[in-house]
């Protein structure tokens, strides 16, 4: 079986993970620099010398690709490029909302879920995922939005009959009006719990379907236009 290697740095609960035959290791990026590239690689050696697996045994690597942390983003994309290119591996580009929907389903068996990432003044990037035939999709791809995005998102769910409760999984962060309307759409609120298992399960589906990249395809999936570049074009163009 091919040794993922599998990690996200895109949420505050960061991980870095791999499978090997039918084994699966997880390690945690604790504290406030767990988004870096000095902890992510110090936890990436640790976690090959507890799996006993060497870098050249590494078959696909598997990356979330966000929304989320923007410096996670940018050190997760260069490492999985980085790593792929050196080995002569593709990558997997793993969308955040479905690590988030796997991980309340492997909790709670829900099979439709409203993700909400990247939550920020009244709006988040909204995806509605449902699992069906063994995997996740996305049935309203992500977005950024408010509450109409939202309503969306939960209509298009609902009218494919779909098991219920439909949850909405966010982080503290969601806006309270965002948190109303989700109530009145009787959807169900679920903390973000994104873990490596939920990483690797994902990571698996897309391996299954040879959804795989050559590593500089790889992209970040941004929300918004990072604040130090509103920064830059505001300073130079008078803005």
């Amino acid at each position: 079986m091919t040794v993922l290697l599998a990690f996200d740095l895109t949420q505050r609960r960061a991980c870095v993970a791999l499978t090997k035959e039918t084994a699966s290791h997880v390690r945690a990026l604790q504290g406030q620099s767990a988004h870096g590239d000095e902890v992510f690689f110090t936890e990436l050696d640790a976690l090959l010398l507890e799996a006993g697996v060497a870098k050249e045994e590494i078959g696909v690597v598997a990356v979330a690709v966000g929304p989320g942390s923007f410096t996670g983003l940018r050190v997760s994309i260069a490492a999985a490029k980085g790593i792929a290119t050196a080995l002569g591996l593709r990558v997997l580009a793993v969308p955040s909302a479905f690590v988030e929907a796997q991980s309340l389903r492997a909790a709670k068996g829900t099979q439709a879920s409203i993700v909400a990432l990247a939550s920020k003044q009244g709006s988040a990037w909204f995806t509605a995922c449902v699992y069906r035939d063994g995997r996740w999709s996305a049935l309203v791809e992500g977005s950024a939005g408010g509450v109409e995005t939202l309503d969306r998102c939960a209509t298009a769910l609902k009218a494919t009959g779909c098991s219920l409760p439909i949850a909405l999984i966010h982080d503290e962060h969601l806006d309270a009006t965002l948190l109303s309307a989700a109530t009145r759409m009787s959807l169900v609120s679920e903390p973000a719990r994104a873990d490596g298992i939920a990483l690797l399960s994902v990571a698996r589906e897309f391996l299954d379907a040879d959804e795989s990249l050559d590593p500089m395809q790889l992209l970040p999936i941004y929300p918004r236009e990072p604040e130090a570049v509103t920064i830059w074009n505001a300073r130079h163009t008078g803005g």
